[in-house]
């Protein structure tokens, strides 16, 4: 096995002054496989298989010039080996064998006074499996709108006995309830709710619209001074503390007009074209009535259009994940907001939001190489949302 490229938190163990003639990792990882029996049930029992740890053992030489450099040489040596539970990456075929590993014995042998030095050290590797270093994608959707996804499937490669998957769903809009704060949404018949502001006017035309038969025309006055922009501001009715989610369609009569959208604690800018677009964001009320402003904010003359505005207020839902074959699934129940992100990282046991630990309830999913099916299930009223698997293969 001379030769062979190998590294530990990325430092190279094969160079001109170390070398690593022997790597002992091709060996069955151990294997813990006791069986329970179960009282009073006519001899039946309880068969449980697990893979607790795999020992990787190197051994080679560290050679230098004379025995003053090799003195600086193992000093730098030793340093690579204190990290705990770091790559290492040991050449395998044509590409890469991956352990999370940490050196758990560390032997060096110097005969006095001589140039080289003889070591053996020894990695404990609590994931047994050796890894790809890059990743397989499983799935990869985009604008999901359904509650239950059941007959994503995937043949999933590798030879460990699981598979360990990373699902990550990423929500561009949710919806707990159908109960909308804005209530004269569409402007179907007039602008009965809604104000104006600044410099400009606004009204109701049927020449455009997203759905129904009218939307809202936006004026802006030629060359306003001072940031004295044409505004449309609608006062919902909040609670204070509860998450929303702001809905609305936006479009421009040339396109390039600039749009600001204010709600409590943020203000998003959008430059508009020729086509109806969706802007969702998200917030927590303040106060028990919130101020939507729409406010035109091009420093010339410019119509903008404006339809199908919703409020809506957002309570805890459940999100669960998981594998069909043996009903292993991870739940996070919470109250979300459009833009979260949900991570599942089977492989590393953790479960993220927006890259914050959040708890969970159930057992992260595991994929035995070959034919899975992959399940997603929610319970909001209306979402929107893309989701992505993606793992890397594991080998005995």
């Amino acid at each position: 096995m001379a030769g062979t490229a190998i590294s530990f938190d990325g430092n190279n163990l094969q160079t001109a002054n170390i070398f690593t003639a022997d790597i002992v990792h091709e060996q069955y990882p151990d294997k813990y496989a006791p069986v329970y029996p179960i009282a009073h049930e006519n001899k039946s029992n309880i068969p449980f298989m697990d893979y607790p740890s795999k020992t990787i053992t190197i051994r080679g030489k560290v050679t230098d010039t004379s025995a003053v450099a090799l003195d600086s040489t193992l000093d730098t040596f030793r340093s690579y080996f204190r990290g705990k539970d770091k790559n290492l990456d040991i050449g395998y075929g044509s590409g890469t064998r991956r352990y999370t590993a940490t050196a758990t014995a560390i032997g060096i042998d110097r005969p006095g006074g001589l140039n080289f030095a003889n070591f053996e050290i020894s990695f404990t590797a609590t994931l047994p499996f050796g890894s790809d270093t890059s990743s397989t994608t499983a799935l990869n959707q985009t604008g999901r709108t359904s509650s239950i996804y059941a007959s994503d499937s995937h043949s999933f490669l590798g030879t460990a006995p699981v598979q360990l998957p990373v699902f990550t769903v990423s929500l561009t809009s949710t919806s707990t309830s159908t109960t909308n704060q804005v209530t004269n949404p569409g402007f179907e018949t007039d602008t009965t709710g809604w104000s104006s502001g600044g410099v400009g006017s606004f009204a109701r035309t049927t020449s455009q619209f997203h759905s129904g038969v009218a939307s809202l025309q936006v004026t802006n006055a030629g060359s306003p001074s001072g940031g004295n922009y044409a505004w449309a501001v609608y006062l919902a009715t909040t609670t204070v503390g509860a998450s929303y989610n702001l809905t609305c369609w936006v479009k421009g009569n040339a396109g390039g007009e600039l749009l600001t959208i204010g709600i409590p604690g943020k203000t998003t800018n959008i430059t508009l074209t020729t086509s109806w677009q969706q802007v969702v964001l998200s917030f927590t009320a303040s106060s028990t009535t919130t101020e939507l402003d729409f406010i035109s904010t091009s420093p010339s003359a410019g119509v903008w259009f404006l339809d199908d505005v919703s409020l809506i207020q957002n309570t805890s839902a459940s999100i669960t994940i998981g594998n069909a074959g043996n009903g292993q699934a991870v739940t996070v129940t919470r109250v979300w907001a459009a833009a979260d992100i949900l991570v599942v990282d089977c492989l590393n046991k953790t479960v993220q939001v927006n890259g914050a630990d959040v708890n969970f309830s159930g057992a992260f999913p595991e994929f035995p190489p070959g034919s899975g099916t992959l399940t997603y299930q929610d319970t909001f009223t209306t979402r929107t949302f893309s989701e992505t698997v993606t793992y890397k293969p594991l080998y005995l």
